[in-house]
């Protein structure tokens, strides 16, 4: 039998494991890149990711083949003005942002190269004279090359100059040491130099701090604007179903690359009025081949009656819309390929409720 210490180990074990998939849980919770917008956007991660999704946008709408489309409405029209107003200038910002970044990455590769070779050629130095007077220890200590000094990790390059320099500077005064004062100062100024780069200027990382918070104010007015505004007008243009398959599948944020499948749902009544509120559902399925059951995925649909549903494994799976006053209807399975986009139209039926039954007509009793 196990003793009590071994129990409570495992218990302990179990318990840690638990926690931490609990806590991972909480974090992919938080935020979903694959959802169509990002309305609580606050982190740099998915910056790229909605930027690219709004390119996508503006090049559709910009295209020649939907050019007379995007006129036709004058509202909308002006929102397609506004929006690419929006993205012109979160890419001017970015473009600024990253030009501070290589500007310094730039300084940054020319310091540690004149440290690598000054700092080269006086160690070198320094371990001829170590050679020559048997000064072993410190010769293995300057034993360098300046291709390995050139690819080593600038920080520790800084922290190699200094220890070594500090090894030289007794020696300078030493008879046959043809390593001056002030060769052994350049090298200092050189040190300093490329500490004082290491984590970039000070101005330059104050100016990429205030150009990144204010990409991450625009950034959330640009996608509110989208959200609420944007997306409201272009659903005016749904009946065209090219147009409207291409804006769904373009307004998609995520990685393009993803294997999972995503369907983009229109929930109408008989009367081809959208239906608000209800849930559409990618129901639960075991893939026959395998024996590997999948979880099913849902989504609420809104007022213009879309619904998109994200992340299902891929197969032939039936769809199920439930939802307040409507019956509940499962339609014929549809085959699901990775990493598409597929598009339906589901119709539903009211649900009458306190209906009274039919009634049997009474016969007349013959006198």
């Amino acid at each position: 039998m196990k003793s009590e210490k071994t129990k409570n180990t495992m218990k302990n074990n179990a318990q840690m494991k638990h926690n931490k998939r609990k806590k991972q849980g909480r974090k992919n919770k938080m935020v979903n890149t694959n959802t169509t917008s990002i309305k609580s956007f606050t982190h740099p991660k998915y910056f790229m990711l909605q930027l690219a999704m709004l390119s996508r946008i503006i090049q559709l709408l910009f295209s020649d083949q939907w050019r007379a489309l995007k006129d036709s409405l004058p509202g909308f029209k002006d929102a397609c003005d506004k929006l690419q107003i929006l993205v012109n200038t979160l890419n001017q910002k970015l473009s600024a942002y990253k030009k501070i970044i290589k500007d310094v990455a730039q300084e940054k590769k020319l310091a540690r190269q004149a440290l690598a070779e000054a700092g080269y050629r006086l160690m070198n130095s320094c371990r001829s004279y170590a050679v020559k007077n048997g000064l072993t220890g410190l010769a293995i200590k300057m034993d360098v090359n300046l291709s390995g000094l050139l690819h080593m990790k600038y920080k520790d390059l800084i922290i190699l100059m200094n220890n070594s320099s500090a090894l030289i500077q007794p020696l300078i005064p030493q008879p046959g040491f043809n390593i001056t004062q002030e060769i052994y100062d350049d090298l200092q100024t050189k040190i300093s130099d490329a500490e004082s780069l290491e984590n970039g200027p000070k101005s330059a990382i104050n100016q990429r701090k205030s150009i990144g918070n204010e990409l991450l104010i625009d950034m959330k007015s640009t996608m509110e604007f989208f959200d609420n505004e944007f997306v409201p007008l272009a659903t005016n243009f749904r009946s065209n179903n090219a147009f409207w398959f291409q804006f769904v599948n373009d307004k998609h944020i995520g990685q393009p690359s993803s294997h999972h499948c995503r369907l983009l749902a229109h929930c109408q009544d008989e009367l081809e009025n959208p239906v608000y509120g209800i849930t559409c559902t990618v129901d639960i399925f075991t893939d026959p081949n395998t024996g590997k059951t999948y979880k099913s995925a849902s989504a609420v649909t809104n007022p213009e009656g879309d619904a998109e549903v994200t992340e299902f494994f891929a197969g032939y799976r039936t769809v199920t819309v439930s939802g307040p006053n409507i019956e509940t209807i499962t339609f014929p399975a549809t085959v699901f390929e990775h990493g598409r986009l597929t598009s339906k139209i589901y119709t539903v039926r009211p649900k009458f409720q306190n209906v009274p039954a039919p009634q049997e007509s009474k016969k007349k009793q013959s006198a």
